[in-house]
């Protein structure tokens, strides 16, 4: 229960350091990303096996079409018919978002415009944890 309560305080301090640059999202424009990779890659148990911790990142953004499959595979629309994602979520109420903290600025993922539309025009990627 602890951890649940520091993620939620943690979440609200984010939020409250986020209200006064929220005015000045609106320098940044919605980015578009390519269409995401959705076939090839390794088998899952190759996957499973190779599966491992780092705590080291390369500094270099991601390239655009390797981003667009990072997001699509975290919470992209698989059924475009239905608009259902690939994350589960109970009775459909979508209740998970996810935000990419670039040099530039906060975005959030629109799984279905698989577009980043832009949060906050300030560099936040030191406030964002070290994972």
């Amino acid at each position: 229960m602890k951890t649940l309560r520091d993620s939620v305080l943690r979440s609200l301090c984010l939020v409250i350091l986020l209200l006064p640059a929220m005015a000045v999202a609106g320098e940044l424009k919605p980015i578009e990303l390519p269409a995401p990779q959705t076939s090839g890659g390794m088998p899952l148990m190759q996957a499973l096996k190779e599966r491992h911790s780092t705590r080291e990142f390369n500094p270099e953004a991601l390239p655009p079409q390797m981003l667009s499959s990072l997001l699509w595979a975290a919470a992209g629309v698989n059924r475009p018919a239905s608009g259902k994602r690939t994350v589960p979520s109970a009775r459909d109420w979508r209740e998970i978002d996810v935000y990419v903290a670039m040099a530039q600025g906060m975005y959030r993922y629109d799984a279905k415009a698989n577009a980043l539309q832009p949060v906050v025009a300030r560099d936040l990627r030191a406030l964002t944890g070290v994972q």
